[in-house]
């Protein structure tokens, strides 16, 4: 099977390509808007390396329309940076997109595996935890681009000009996620622990959340990438529990050894106080259920960045 990856070389790309590369039935085109050749080549043998922006629709469309399934990966923006200014918003994560898709079903016939935002394509939920079949009311901008591209893939989909399967996602975290502004409660807490910086609490830390680890999103991915017609339905992957951010920092501060300085805002957000996804039907159509509690994959995170880092593990959080 001939697979593409827009957005490789992310945080979730380079899990996902190693996890099919290491399974030896998939051929790679990994395609992102830069590119690490050296560490593809170490981890993902054989795999075709493409520098190329979805900007550019004629390049993109080309590079994935040999596959039999592409996966789209790509999104730059979350629910806070996009709240700044919706054109932007609309430019970079739904009028490329939306571009890319539509050329992409005219040149080729495959399977796209999308992944949407299980945390905003709800907005304020009816009951928790959330399931595929509660109304979609974003209140965000970022929300709102996510469900109106997963409308336009399950439109093509319902007519035969391209099959789809559509995964939304929670909150993933694990090795690899870099520190980026907005980007991962993780890797900001990381940042901020092993470089003595403040962090800064949105709210006052009861904002509930539902945090996946990054095997199980890899896992999930290559679940959906098997529906050679798609499911054409969206699909909740999430550890199926939810966490308070304050009780997240506790945790944290607990494996770490490291003691968070916080400063709290309380400045309104496009964020839902509480979201926790209900992943049932992701294990009845896919056969996949979250495998690694929070607890662990917080601990193996936390490795791994000490090891990056060259740090030793401290035994007790400091005062």
């Amino acid at each position: 099977m001939k697979v593409a990856i827009l957005g490789a070389n992310g945080f979730i790309g380079r899990h996902v390509a190693i996890r099919l590369a290491r399974t030896g039935r998939t051929e790679l085109a990994l395609i992102g808007r830069t590119m690490d050749y050296g560490f593809f080549a170490k981890n993902c043998p054989g795999a075709v390396c493409h520098v190329a922006d979805l900007g550019d629709t004629a390049s993109s469309v080309r590079l994935c329309r040999d596959a039999d399934c592409v996966i789209h990966l790509v999104g730059d923006s979350t629910p806070r940076l996009a709240a700044a200014s919706l054109a932007t918003e609309f430019d970079e994560n739904l009028t490329r997109h939306i571009a890319f898709l539509d050329g992409l079903s005219r040149a080729a016939k495959c399977h796209v595996v999308f992944l949407s935002s299980g945390g905003t394509v709800y907005g304020v939920p009816d009951r928790v935890p959330v399931s595929e079949d509660q109304p979609t009311r974003p209140i965000s901008n970022y929300g709102i681009c996510k469900l109106a591209i997963e409308l336009f893939l399950q439109s093509r989909h319902r007519f035969g000009a391209l099959n789809c399967s559509i995964l939304r996602l929670s909150n993933p975290y694990g090795p690899g996620q870099l520190h980026r502004r907005g980007h991962g409660l993780i890797p900001t807490l990381l940042d901020c622990a092993f470089d003595d910086r403040e962090f800064v609490l949105i709210g006052d830390g009861s904002m509930i959340r539902d945090y996946v680890y990054i095997d199980d999103v890899a896992a999930a991915i290559e679940a959906a990438t098997e529906f050679a017609a798609g499911t054409g339905e969206p699909i909740n992957v999430g550890s199926g529990k939810g966490l308070p951010v304050a009780g997240v920092i506790a945790m944290f501060e607990t494996l770490s050894g490291r003691k968070i300085r916080l400063r709290r805002d309380l400045a309104v957000t496009p964020d839902v106080p509480v979201n926790v996804l209900d992943v049932e039907k992701a294990g009845r159509v896919l056969g996949w259920s979250p495998g690694v509690d929070f607890v662990t994959g917080l601990a193996l995170t936390i490795d791994w960045y000490l090891g990056e880092r060259g740090l030793a593990r401290t035994r007790a959080a400091r005062g």
